[in-house]
């Protein structure tokens, strides 16, 4: 399957439909409500239709079908465009077809600069959803973070984050990248909405403040409910079956018993072995602790809707964090100074004094019920030895050994594990 790419260039006066607010804090730009507005888009590689199926906005939306072309695409041109004081561009977008589709969309304004945004993921066929385009806001490493706030009720597109005049927006444009083959797309109720904002959008129990969803904590009475409830559900379904006390095939195969995690072939295939001979499979989860998990809070204080006071038993979770520059985030700001472990506090909040000892005895009982049988790498060492999840380590190999691409090298080019000096640097760690 194919993933196709629409280009919509979309040109047209703002008076293509008068702009009008509405309750929800937005101003439309073009419903495609008149045969006019259809006429004054610019169209390249491409056509445009006027038609009821999807409105969004109105009676019509607009069905356009690109055709095979380096970008073809709608456009359109704003005589009056004054995009302030809002933040962002939205629009409705229906894919007709059977397979996925992705977008671009360009801001330009009357000095020729431009901002361009692509779909994250591409729309499933047959699905629609709202999307919109940041203006001028800040990328997310300016504000600490890999990725931008959510804007509820939209889809981000993935944008620059160049620079645009919002005084002064001359066009917008829609369009597909070198689609495989002719394709479709319906859009209406091209708007402005507000922007992103990222004050006070982390509630108390850290989670995003501006959305709600299913399971979303609002009060302490469910951090405890959900403990019960979690307790009783662990009991009734301990481990999966067809488990032994490793998390090995209970029932296949039996090999020699040394009372060591080991490696053997068996019947032609290499296989891990649990120590009691039974052939085992690893599936384990990295990083099972709750000492990473603080956020950097010192200049982003009104990101906050709280943070302890002194005096406050939750304050104990506040911490110095002195990490430096994060692998692969050379651009990113706040990586350290003070932070607060919101997860540790809510583990306080749901176990009490305890919540240490009873953390680790529920994250050994959700592995067994998970099926997950080894504890990876970066996790607590106070989890080490328990008897009942096999876990991994981190040995470091010093000295001078070969090196080779890990493909991107996102931590550094990898270890030459078949270099006869890894073998010898292996028995010295």
């Amino acid at each position: 399957m194919k993933v196709q790419i629409a280009t919509l260039s979309i040109l047209t006066a703002m008076a293509c439909a008068p702009a009008a607010w509405s309750q929800g804090g937005t101003r439309l730009i073009c419903s495609f409500e008149t045969p006019a507005e259809i006429r004054r888009i610019k169209t390249t590689g491409s056509r445009i239709t006027r038609v009821e199926q999807h409105a969004t906005e109105g009676r019509y939306a607009a069905w356009v079908d690109f055709e095979v072309a380096e970008q073809p695409g709608i456009e359109l041109r704003l005589e009056a465009g004054d995009l302030r004081p809002f933040g962002s561009l939205a629009l409705d977008v229906t894919n007709p077809s059977d397979e996925p589709l992705t977008f671009t969309m360009e801001v330009e304004d009357a000095s020729g600069a431009r901002t361009v945004a692509r779909t994250a993921l591409p729309l499933g066929p047959g699905t629609s959803a709202s999307f919109a385009l940041t203006l001028n806001s800040p990328p997310p490493l300016q504000m600490g973070m890999r990725g931008e706030a959510a804007l509820p009720g939209f889809r981000l597109l993935s944008e620059d984050h160049h620079v645009v005049d919002t005084a002064h927006i001359a066009a917008i444009r829609l369009y597909l990248i070198k689609p495989g083959k002719p394709c479709s797309m319906m859009v209406d109720n091209f708007r402005l909405a507000p922007g992103i904002s990222y004050d006070r959008i982390v509630d108390a129990y850290g989670q995003f403040a501006k959305g709600e969803w299913p399971g979303k904590l609002t009060s302490l009475s469910q951090v405890r409910s959900r403990r019960s409830e979690e307790e009783a559900g662990l009991k009734l379904h301990p481990t999966l079956a067809d488990r032994d006390e490793f998390g090995a095939w209970a029932s296949g195969p039996t090999l020699e018993a040394t009372g060591f995690f080991r490696a053997a072939k068996h019947e032609g295939k290499w296989w891990l072995v649990a120590p009691n001979g039974h052939l085992f499979f690893s599936i384990g989860l990295d990083c099972v602790t709750a000492r990473e998990g603080g956020t950097i809070v010192e200049g982003r204080e009104n990101m906050f809707e709280w943070l302890p006071v002194a005096g406050d038993p939750l304050a104990a979770f506040f911490e110095m964090s002195r990490t430096t520059t994060p692998v692969g985030l050379r651009d990113i700001r706040f990586y350290s100074g003070k932070a607060f472990n919101f997860y540790a506090a809510n583990l306080q909040r749901k176990y009490g004094d305890e919540w240490k000892r009873k953390w680790q005895e529920t994250a050994l009982a959700r592995l067994r019920a998970w099926g997950v049988n080894t504890i990876g790498n970066w996790s607590d060492p106070a989890l080490y030895g328990n008897g009942r999840v096999a876990y991994t380590v981190t040995l470091g190999v010093r000295g001078t050994v070969g090196e080779v691409s890990s493909g991107s090298d996102y931590w550094g080019r990898m270890r030459d594990v078949f270099d006869p000096r890894f073998a010898q640097r292996w028995t010295t760690v």
